[in-house]
């Protein structure tokens, strides 16, 4: 759990060109005083049931959601995937994946 957001987190801060993650783990809750993140992905459990879904599933879309579209002072695009391999055998095979855009800006931005 953290460490899927912390992957992000890196990927987005630390200029890294490409992010490829397969989250396996929910966020484990914690007391107020031990959380160092805040509440990022709490409740997920309690969200799944209400919307007839995956925890598991929620979570991946929330990562997904929080990846941003573009990144850095040059507002370079990010392209980013939410794929699934239905040949692995466990229900957690989502894979994530972002990647820096070539050059300063994307073509679709500087159209509008």
């Amino acid at each position: 759990g953290e460490l899927s957001r912390r992957a992000i987190e890196l990927f987005v801060g630390h200029k890294c060109d490409v992010l490829v993650l397969a989250p396996c783990c929910l966020v484990r809750e914690r007391k107020s005083g031990k959380r160092r993140f805040g509440k990022f992905g709490y409740g997920l459990s309690a969200a799944a049931k209400r919307l007839g879904t995956c925890s598991s599933d929620l979570w991946c879309k929330l990562l997904y959601d929080t990846l941003p579209s573009h990144v850095d002072d040059d507002f370079v695009h990010v392209y980013k995937t939410y794929d699934r391999d239905e040949d692995m055998l466990t229900e957690k095979s989502a894979f994530i994946t972002a990647r820096r855009g070539e050059g300063a800006r994307c073509d679709a931005c500087d159209d509008a």
